[in-house]
């Protein structure tokens, strides 16, 4: 990969780092306290339940976008003009879908009404996502990368308001978190619109029945793809809310939320990988360049950071509970320690998933989501009535572990990527050394946050010592070409 494609998933890197975090655990969570765990949970299960009908909010499109405009970036001005008008048509359709389906399963009244704006929220989201696609495709990446934090940057300062008493004399309601997320994202639609307009030779929006027809028959694929893999992912909060006693599965999804919500923190970081990588694995695989030295490189850059995090929130799972919410217990705390694994199977996925799908493996990715898809709603429906919330935990883990497996093993085969012999025993001792040195950390009787930040920088810098990050490799991306 290009040094410039690094420093701008650098940059893409720090400016989430800033903002997303801030979101998650500080607005999101300070929401969570304030309104009550039953509450949350209430519009967290409505929330992934909105994310089930993603297929007709995008059938596609979004990757498919990225991907052909990468390849040929005179696309943009019929694409841009024939996929908008498109776009709005859809999200009629899925709103009306989303509103029904919800009246299928049982919610009612104020539920459908929280529902309906959820809904919004996801129509926009999507809307961002699709015009974010063209600047990816375009390889704009520091534009792309301020538009990654626009929406969340703008929430910040709108919830941040709205939390203040001293500012709001009225309690905080869930309703007003929504309204403040869609008012956001609804702002950064128009910047993004703005943007892309600039970059296309000509906007003419036309209803070509025919060309719409041709290009989501190209491009279903990839929305099966990613409607398989939001269900499995997101499937469990609706399920514990659905399957449970009522309040007792409000209360099952709320835990749920809290151990999800770090794991989406991290997850949003770990996305932003898949969004450079895929415009350039697909320029890659176009011209049959191989694949074995950037995949080496991602590899080195996600998993070895993802791996020392992952053990360090296992390892301090309690207190990092205690810290940011009230009233936590063990159980609570358990459920995010084991769902925390999750992120290195979500990690794989995220560099070998992508450089599947930007090569077309479209066929083989979607079976192994439907298995995994399959797998969870078994697990979930045998384990959620015995062990709540932890039982969707395992379902979870068990799928994404499963899913990310296959499709190492596929990639390496079909795009024949190896790793060198003395790389495997230098992840084997860094791996050994991680579990070694949090167990003794653990121990130890020390202020929990110095040795959790000294054993992430002690394994961190183990890392380096041994050869598997160099730090000329970092430093050469500071300098100019």
């Amino acid at each position: 990969m290009q040094k410039s494609h690094f420093r701008s998933l650098l940059l893409l890197l720090f400016l989430n780092l800033l903002i997303k975090p801030l979101w998650l655990l500080g607005i999101d969570r300070a929401v969570q306290n304030t309104v009550g765990m039953q509450v949350y949970g209430l519009y967290y299960a409505l929330f992934t339940f909105s994310m089930w009908m993603q297929l007709i909010l995008d059938p596609g499109i979004h990757t498919y976008n990225n991907r052909e405009i990468a390849q040929d970036h005179t696309t943009l001005s019929d694409y841009f003009s024939s996929f908008l008008p498109l776009k709005f048509i859809l999200a009629i359709i899925y709103f009306v879908v989303t509103i029904i389906a919800g009246l299928v399963i049982g919610y009612r009244s104020y539920e459908v009404y929280l529902l309906a704006w959820v809904a919004v929220i996801q129509i926009l989201s999507s809307l961002l996502l699709y015009l974010r696609s063209n600047l990816a495709g375009l390889h704009l990446f520091k534009t792309d990368s301020i538009f990654s934090v626009l929406d969340r940057t703008l929430m910040i300062v709108l919830c941040g308001l709205l939390l203040q008493r001293s500012i709001v004399h009225s309690p905080f309601k869930i309703e007003w978190f929504i309204y403040a997320q869609a008012v956001a994202l609804g702002l950064s639609c128009i910047a993004a619109f703005i943007v892309v307009l600039s970059k296309s030779k000509f906007f003419r929006p036309s209803l070509k029945w025919e060309f719409f027809y041709s290009i989501i028959k190209k491009s279903y694929p990839f929305a099966i793809l990613g409607i398989l893999m939001t269900l499995y992912s997101r499937i469990d909060a609706t399920m514990l809310e659905r399957i449970l006693p009522e309040n007792e599965g409000s209360f099952q999804s709320g835990i749920y939320a809290q151990a999800y919500r770090i794991l989406d923190a991290m997850n949003n970081i770990a996305f932003l990988f898949a969004t450079i990588l895929l415009p350039v694995f697909a320029g890659m695989i176009k011209r049959k360049e191989p694949l074995s030295d950037i995949t080496n490189i991602s590899f080195k850059m996600l998993i070895i950071p993802a791996l020392v995090i992952t053990v360090a929130c296992f390892t301090f799972r309690a207190e990092l509970m205690h810290l940011l919410y009230k009233n936590t217990t063990e159980y609570s705390a358990n459920v995010f320690g084991y769902l925390i694994f999750t992120f290195l199977a979500i990690c794989l996925v995220y560099i070998y998933g992508t450089m599947l799908t930007a090569g077309g493996n479209l066929k083989f990715l979607n079976w192994v989501s439907a298995c995994g898809l399959i797998v969870n709603i078994i697990l979930n429906f045998f384990l959620i009535p015995e062990y709540k919330a932890l039982g969707a935990v395992f379902a979870t883990l068990c799928t994404q572990a499963l899913v990310s497996v296959a499709q190492l093993v596929y990639a390496h085969r079909q795009y024949k990527i190896h790793l060198l012999r003395y790389d495997i025993l230098k992840y084997t001792v860094f791996a050994a050394f991680i579990l070694a040195s949090f167990f003794l950390g653990s121990i130890l009787s020390i202020n929990w946050v110095y040795a959790f930040m000294a054993l992430i920088g002690l394994n961190i810098t183990f890392a380096f010592l041994i050869g598997l990050l160099k730090i000329n490799f970092f430093l050469g991306l500071l300098k100019r070409e």
